[in-house]
């Protein structure tokens, strides 16, 4: 029941047997494989749709279970008032109506099916594919009339649903809809389906109360945007970037950088063009992130100035003035065809030239050096004075680093409400999806046309309300376990980018120990017993949730004992690290679970003394998830101990 009870947005494909090349080819199976599939209770729509919990049928009742059969599942809701395009003939009864929806117009409607067989309809003799639902419909007694013209050929119409029940039944894995309807008006756009099958009509924005700038606006993008769509764009977005009325046109393109350890990270470049009757006209391209821990970082915000003037706010990972690849964050205007960036914050990385490969870090608001004052406080983590770094009304005493994330964190909370995602749900169509669904051009058409009305009319707003700005990261319950071969004296200190927050036993410019063959450690400083080292940290490092798992919350135990077991834990080890994180993630729908190894390695270097033959490092990285979501796997790798052993396990929770 939790597998079939989710749905999925149509992918607004329609084929024509005969006409379209794409009409024998898996495309369907393509676009509907990588369409998300969520809970019925996420799915966002601005319609009223009410769902109703799955009922099954079973053949009787027995007291020998194994006696009963379930005949059927019925998946079900309800939406009313909705005005759609559509198909509509009159049945062969002579009272009810046959409707199948334009795909086009199936823009938040939620669909169950999976497969290209639920997707073939017969119009007026021509074979067609569409990712749309169809139903038998009734009038009510007073509107009859309004429909007395439809005959037994189907006929192009906008039509008002009053009431819309979608039923998908599983029988015996036998999957169909059983949709019955209520309509309230119908309004005849063309007889000529076959115009309407293979072209794209009735897309005008002329009709006097609308801004007069939409039909020219969509009719450039009709024609153009052809020219610069490739697999690359993940990103079509109008927005008033120079507040005049008339939008930019902003295009995403999938990219990548490498930054100063030699890792490649993914990003997206926004290249900005002026709309014109003749063209588009390239402006400027600004240099976003793809992601940060809990969503989108390619966005833009409004930032409200003191002088009563807007600007655009940019986190870009690439330096406009020197191309360095560093952390910088502008504002921006548009003005005569030409952005004007001033930056607002920047994160220099000073690499020192030795073997050790150290580096340094300094700060710039508004263009100057930070400077930062340390004064002496009395601190409860410490038990004693402790160093707290300042900077005008700021304070921290977990480093500079942590001082900047606040400071960022306030220059943005005015700006939470005015944040723009530039990526497209119909291009990258999945969070974690590498690429796009199949578009037609009908489709692509249709879409264009959504956005125009996104600009002027509001329907569908690029707003991301649920991101906020992700400044600091952090690690929790790392411990280490120590095995050397003999008896031996052990040094273990934490290169940590970020500060500690709580360790065990005390940690006094790093822990000395006697290690045991058998993991057991005596701490020098106060000549106790323990089994492990524990740490606690906070930082500024950012997880890549491209590839891992997406895991039922109650199957969290099955999961994590395979993989734990499959990296190289021992039966101790992994049963410790269930014990510690099951409790916040069993309740969870699904967790999203990554494996962060390399990043983690990077952030919280382990030097320990005498080195040893063998190191094993975990650490996991999971956000609790509302619905299913496609990623792809990550791969694994196997552990060998040999010799000198040490072992670490840690965690995070993204919320």
């Amino acid at each position: 029941s939790d597998y079939n009870n989710r749905v999925r947005k149509s992918s607004k494909l329609l084929l024509c047997k005969g006409t379209d090349d794409l009409y024998d080819t898996d495309i369907f199976e393509y676009n509907m494989k990588n369409t998300d599939y969520i809970s019925s209770d996420s799915f966002d729509s601005p319609y009223n749709i009410v769902y109703n919990q799955p009922y099954a049928k079973f053949n009787g009742y027995s007291d020998d279970p194994s006696a009963i059969r379930l005949e059927n599942f019925d998946f079900s809701y309800t939406i009313t008032d909705v005005n759609i395009n559509a198909f509509i003939k009159k049945n062969d009864d002579n009272k009810t109506f046959n409707c199948i929806i334009d795909p086009a117009y199936m823009y938040n409607i939620p669909l169950y099916h999976n497969t290209e067989d639920m997707c073939k309809f017969n119009i007026n003799g021509t074979n067609i594919k569409a990712d749309t639902l169809s139903f038998n419909a009734v009038v009510e007694e007073i509107d009859k009339t309004k429909f007395d013209s439809i005959g037994s050929d189907y006929v192009y119409s906008q039509i008002n649903v009053k009431n819309l029940e979608v039923h998908y039944q599983i029988d015996n894995d036998k999957y169909t809809y059983k949709n019955v309807a209520t309509l309230s008006n119908y309004t005849p756009i063309t007889e000529n389906t076959n115009q309407v099958l293979n072209e794209t009509i009735d897309l005008t924005f002329s009709s006097g109360e609308k801004d007069h700038n939409m039909q020219k606006v969509y009719d450039s993008l009709v024609k153009y945007i052809p020219d610069i769509l490739n697999q690359k764009v993940t990103g079509i977005i109008l927005l008033d970037l120079d507040f005049d009325t008339f939008p930019e046109l902003l295009v995403t393109t999938k990219n990548t950088f490498t930054d100063q350890n030699g890792v490649t990270n993914d990003c997206a470049d926004v290249a900005i063009y002026k709309i014109e009757e003749s063209g588009f006209k390239y402006i400027d391209t600004i240099y976003n992130y793809d992601t940060t821990i809990d969503g989108s970082s390619n966005i833009l915000a409004i930032k409200n100035l003191d002088n009563g003037s807007k600007a655009w706010f940019n986190m870009s990972y690439k330096n406009r003035f020197t191309g360095a690849i560093e952390d910088v964050d502008y504002l921006f205007t548009l003005s005569d065809d030409k952005l004007n960036f001033t930056e607002i914050f920047r994160t220099e990385v000073i690499k020192d030239n030795n073997a050790s490969n150290d580096s340094n870090t300094n700060y710039y608001y508004l263009g100057k050096l930070m400077e930062f004052g340390i004064k002496k406080e009395y601190s409860d983590y410490y038990d004693g004075v402790a160093d707290i770094y300042t900077w005008n009304d700021y304070s921290s005493m977990y480093g500079t680093w942590a001082l900047i994330a606040s400071v960022k964190q306030d220059y943005c909370k005015e700006m939470r409400d005015n944040v723009f995602d530039l990526y497209s749900d119909w291009l990258k169509n999945a969070e974690y999806y590498d690429g796009q669904i199949v578009l037609t051009n009908r489709m692509l058409n249709h879409e264009l046309a959504y956005l125009v009305d996104s600009y002027y009319l509001g329907n569908y707003s690029p707003e991301k309300s649920s991101f906020y700005f992700e400044f600091i990261g952090g690690f929790a319950k790392p411990v280490i376990y120590l095995y050397p071969k003999k008896e031996t004296d052990v040094n273990v200190t934490i290169d940590l980018d970020g500060a500690l927050t709580c360790t065990y036993p005390k940690y006094k410019n790093g822990w000395n120990v006697t290690a045991k063959p058998d993991g057991t450690l005596i701490n020098k400083d106060d000549t106790r017993e323990y089994s492990y080292l524990y740490w606690e940290g906070i930082g500024e490092t950012k997880w890549d949730m491209s590839k891992g798992f997406v895991v039922k919350g109650n199957k969290t135990i099955e999961f994590l004992q395979e993989k734990l077991e499959y990296l190289g834990l021992t039966a101790k080890e992994l049963n410790e690290f269930i014990v510690y994180w099951l409790p916040q993630m069993h309740n969870n729908k699904y967790n999203l679970i990554t494996f962060q190894t390399d990043v983690y390695e990077q952030s919280a270097k382990l030097n320990i003394s005498p080195k040893p033959d063998s190191m094993l490092r975990i650490f996991m990285v999971f956000k609790g998830l509302d619905e299913f979501v496609n990623i792809e796997e990550q791969e694994l790798s196997l552990f060998e101990r040999n010799g000198f052993t040490v072992v670490e396990w840690g965690g995070i929770e993204i919320k």
